[in-house]
């Protein structure tokens, strides 16, 4: 991510929100204003000067290093002391300050071959109470939490790793600070700030740090002439151009970390508002919002992300991370439960094409349930005819049944219908059944199948019939055809069943149909009355009845016949 003109990679962020991150600071943080302390070349020559003899200071020999110069040209424990007394002096930085905030909320990890205390100063102004641990008496690497003076700090000057003999016994002959690099950088995620490769400090610490830990170890850098060097030592380069960027770059920084879910939800808000493209890092925060342990808290990132949504687009991108399934896949996930009741709302009626288009795409139907929201949003909005008519092929009944549309859903569609065709596609939907089994009284399931209407119809059947009558004038003959077919897919389905074939309660059984088969067998014989009224349909709708294969309509035929020979109404 670009934070204040400074790409950040993500890794980095993810290391901090998952407590994986390691700050490590060197001179360049504590020279920062509005107290700047020297950096390492600078406070050997104030110790030199401080050492010298009538005013004369040793001069140090061509390419010896500095601190072999400081143990060769003075005492070193007056040496720390001075050391000490240099390193006191002044206050935290904006920087210290924005460097500890940078940890707020979790795990601070601040180690520092600075001998002065100013992210201790400013951790108690920001009222976070940090460990801090100082050489030789220093954690295990693989176990850091606090702040870390690698070579010791003012508080004990003696302790100060400054010259030669102090270096040698901590890198090599003791070796306590080597060993607990090695730990670190093979634990966590390193970022350097305020190093430069020229620092004597950084030779001994690039000694601990492999090539093969590329990606895991980063340092700010202004100069890019120095990117190949540092890439040499496996330390990846991350430019810069000012110091003075820096305090603002750890604030803005602090604000994009995750780390409580109220923090979670408003970048999750932000992406799913966001036109410009993901980044990998948004692309990361989402996937951590929508896998969270937590239900409840997956339920509110979706909440959230369907809060903000700007358009089809972030339909489109949540399908494109993976997340499609919620449109197509069985499930319960109360995520998804989420999402795919603000497809629905938001999309069927102003997107109804590109919505069909991603199951098109995709080579998958709708999951029923969302098929289910996308009738009841059809339902309770004042939608035209275009709409319901482009829908209608696309919304499968078993699947709607399935996931439990009611009648007055659907009742309330075709009430919607204005042209009588539109209208018919929904009305075969209420009709339309499959074959099921059930188990019996005993336990086994039966020889011969069931037939069984996909919606179940026994709760808003009235408000459907109401429905109906309303388009019944214009659509007699297409209503009576369905009304015929429909009763002869229930006696092809399950002939026995109405022979009359006991079962536990001595009568024939049709499962979940027998208030529908009723309706049916009655909007038949309505719908029949009308017809044979036209000389040039009765005769062929009389013998439609009386010829057909089910009882109940021979049953109508012969009620039909009646009716026009002048008999019982």
């Amino acid at each position: 991510m670009q934070i204040n003109g400074i790409d950040i990679p993500d890794v980095l962020t993810t290391a901090i929100e998952e407590d994986r991150l390691v700050v490590f600071a060197g001179a360049g943080v504590s020279m920062q204003p509005p107290d700047p302390l020297p950096d390492f070349t600078q406070l050997i020559d104030s110790l030199a000067r401080t050492s010298s003899v009538d005013g004369q200071v040793t001069p140090r020999f061509e390419g010896e290093r500095y601190e072999s110069y400081l143990g060769r040209i003075g005492n070193p424990t007056q040496l720390k002391r001075d050391c000490a007394h240099i390193m006191g002096a002044g206050r935290a930085s904006e920087l210290h300050a924005n460097i500890v905030r940078l940890f707020e909320g979790g795990v601070a990890r601040i180690v520092t071959t600075n001998y002065d205390l100013r992210f201790e100063e400013a951790a108690n102004h920001l009222g976070m109470y940090l460990r801090t641990f100082s050489s030789p008496a220093l954690p295990l690497g693989n176990d850091i939490n606090g702040i870390v003076h690698l070579h010791g700090d003012i508080r004990q000057p003696s302790e100060m790793i400054l010259v030669d003999s102090d270096f040698g016994s901590a890198y090599v002959s003791d070796g306590w600070v080597a060993r607990f690099l090695v730990k670190m950088f093979a634990r966590y995620t390193v970022l350097f700030v305020g190093y430069s490769l020229r620092d004597m400090p950084l030779q001994y610490l690039a000694r601990s740090i492999s090539t093969e830990l590329e990606d895991r170890v980063f340092v700010l850098e202004p100069d890019v002439a120095w990117f190949t060097r540092w890439r040499a030592r496996g330390i990846t380069p991350i430019r810069f151009e000012r110091y003075d960027q820096l305090p603002e770059l750890f604030r803005e920084w602090r604000l994009r970390v995750l780390r409580t879910p109220s923090e979670r939800s408003q970048a999750v808000e932000r992406i799913s508002a966001a036109t410009d493209p993901l980044t990998d890092y948004d692309v990361e925060t989402l996937r951590k919002a929508f896998e969270d342990p937590d239900p409840g808290h997956r339920r509110a990132y979706a909440e959230s992300f369907a809060r903000a949504a700007h358009g089809f687009e972030s339909l489109e991108t949540l399908v494109a991370l993976g997340y499609g399934g919620l449109l197509f896949e069985k499930g319960d996930e109360p995520r998804d439960e989420v999402l795919r009741r603000w497809a629905a709302d938001a999309f069927a009626v102003e997107h109804h094409h590109e919505l069909i288009l991603l199951a098109e795409e995709a080579h998958r139907p709708f999951y029923g349930r969302f098929q289910r929201l996308v009738l009841e949003h059809l339902a309770a909005c004042e939608v035209g005819d275009a709409c319901l008519a482009f829908w209608a092929p696309f919304l499968d009944a078993r699947a709607m049944g399935a996931a439990g549309v009611s009648a007055s859903t659907l009742a309330q569609v075709i009430g919607q219908c204005i042209h009588p065709e539109v209208a018919l596609a929904y009305i075969r939907k209420a009709f339309s059944m499959h074959a099921a089994l059930w188990r019996n009284a005993d336990g086994m399931p039966p020889e011969l199948p069931v037939a069984r209407f996909d919606i179940d119809l026994s709760s808003g059947l009235h408000e459907l019939q109401r429905a109906i009558a309303r388009h019944a004038e214009p659509l007699e003959m297409q209503l009576f055809l369905l009304c015929v077919d429909s009763l002869e897919e229930m006696e092809a389905i399950q002939t026995l069943q109405w022979q009359r074939v006991p079962v536990a309660s001595g009568e024939a059984r049709i499962d979940g149909t027998a208030g529908t088969a009723e309706v049916l067998e009655d909007l038949c014989l309505t719908l029949g009355r009308r017809l044979v009224a036209d000389a040039t349909v009765r005769e062929s709708v009389i013998e439609t009845c009386e010829g057909s294969r089910a009882s109940v309509l021979r049953r109508v035929g012969r009620l039909l016949r009646i009716h026009v020979e002048g008999g019982i109404s």
